[in-house]
């Protein structure tokens, strides 16, 4: 059996229907959805999880399922006003790529009654996002919903988890650093170095991000979009007034003068972040720079022999699992449509074939679809936090997309 012969048998199998299956949430979900995992691991519903396993399902022809992951994502927005990390973590998000699903299920379906039927919950999930994690300056940053009381009895878990802190960090307190925890925990890619300062590793509230601004942009745009598609011309105006505002911003705040990259922008300092990561590919991904040449260069210097790194080589430094050298399917889907919308055709493929081929070798040796994969060796990563369960969810889902594209 291949590895896209076992991801067609198990996609089945990550279905969990409340009321019937132990899914351990703190709310009754009202439908059933797609897990990250097959098995136990992962038994709950996950935000950016679910929007990459939809790219798979809807790349499979399963639509109904799409359709109801989609569902939960709006009853979540109608509920507390956002869609959470998690059904059993609510006092953060994820990166938000609610508005992306439900155009992916429009272009899939060319049903008009998809934008109408979750036009109303898109935008009010871009309104939590426009409001509750902007800055003055009008970028977003990724933040959380947790009680302040509650913050210092989130440290201890998440110091040991990066194994321990710096001098530096010792001086912070506690609930300061939990609160940048958990926010790094909002942007998904838990733990990473992107938000780096000189006295702090995980300064994620001096930062505007760059993936989620870029994710935004997109979003915005692509509301705008199917507003227009459905009449509501108002909304298709003010949104694509808000992707041209959003863009403007990113452009000025967010891109290195002298080499054309974007980086993650530390507000307080008024600097880029001095870590090169796989977010610098968002802007190319998700239609903000169509510069090709700067593309390449981003490229180039993640490019391992196995796939892509999540962040550049930093010599002596502690290595988080989001970070050099792992490679994460949805760094790779971001990654491939930077390359495919610069022109970069020869490195799209390039990374299409390395990320297959990456999968199937291990699928051959271990009989399973992993969470992350090492881009320097080729096999299952391993990191400090936690030991890498098997996956389906959007590693089988990128897998999916990936070995039906025709470049």
């Amino acid at each position: 059996m291949t590895a896209h012969d076992y991801v067609l048998q198990h996609w089945k199998d990550t279905v969990r229907t409340p009321g019937v299956d132990d899914t351990q949430s703190f709310v009754k979900l009202p439908k059933p959805f797609t897990t990250p995992t097959a098995g136990d691991y992962f038994k709950n519903f996950y935000y950016w999880d679910t929007y990459f396993t939809n790219v798979g399902l809807l790349t499979d022809g399963l639509t109904e399922q799409a359709e109801n992951n989609l569902d939960i994502m709006a009853f979540f927005v109608e509920k507390i006003g956002y869609v959470p990390n998690a059904d059993h973590f609510l006092n953060g998000s994820q990166p938000p790529f609610f508005t992306r699903g439900v155009y992916d299920l429009y272009e899939k379906t060319k049903d008009k009654r998809v934008i109408s039927k979750f036009k109303d919950a898109v935008i009010s999930e871009l309104a939590f996002w426009d409001g509750d994690r902007t800055l003055s300056v009008g970028l977003s940053q990724y933040r959380t919903n947790r009680p302040a009381s509650k913050l210092d009895g989130d440290y201890e878990y998440f110091v040991n988890r990066v194994g321990g802190l710096t001098e530096t960090e010792k001086q912070i307190p506690p609930h300061k650093l939990a609160r940048d925890f958990l926010a790094i925990g909002e942007s998904g890619w838990d733990c990473n170095a992107r938000f780096k300062t000189d006295t702090n590793r995980f300064a994620t509230y001096d930062f505007a991000a760059l993936d989620l601004n870029c994710i935004l942009y997109d979003a915005e745009s692509k509301i705008s979009f199917m507003c227009a598609e459905v009449g509501d011309n108002a909304n298709a105006e003010r949104f694509l007034t808000k992707s041209r505002k959003r863009k403007s911003l990113i452009e000025s705040f967010m891109k290195d003068r002298k080499t054309g990259v974007y980086y993650d922008y530390d507000y307080k300092a008024d600097k880029l972040s001095t870590v090169l990561s796989a977010a610098s590919l968002f802007p190319y991904a998700f239609g903000v720079s169509t510069d090709a040449a700067a593309c390449e260069k981003v490229f180039m210097r993640l490019d391992l022999p196995h796939g892509l790194s999540t962040a550049e080589y930093r010599g002596n430094d502690l290595y988080f699992q989001w970070d050099y050298p792992n490679m994460w399917a949805p760094i790779v889907y971001a990654a491939y449509l930077a390359l495919k919308n610069t022109g970069n055709i020869e490195h799209a493929k390039k990374l299409k074939n390395q990320y297959l081929d990456t999968v199937e070798s291990v699928y051959n040796e271990t009989g399973k679809l992993w969470e992350k994969y090492d881009a320097a060796t080729g096999k299952v990563s391993t990191s400090i936090e936690y030991e890498t369960p098997p996956m389906m969810g959007w590693t089988a889902a990128v897998y999916e997309y990936l070995y039906n594209e025709k470049i």
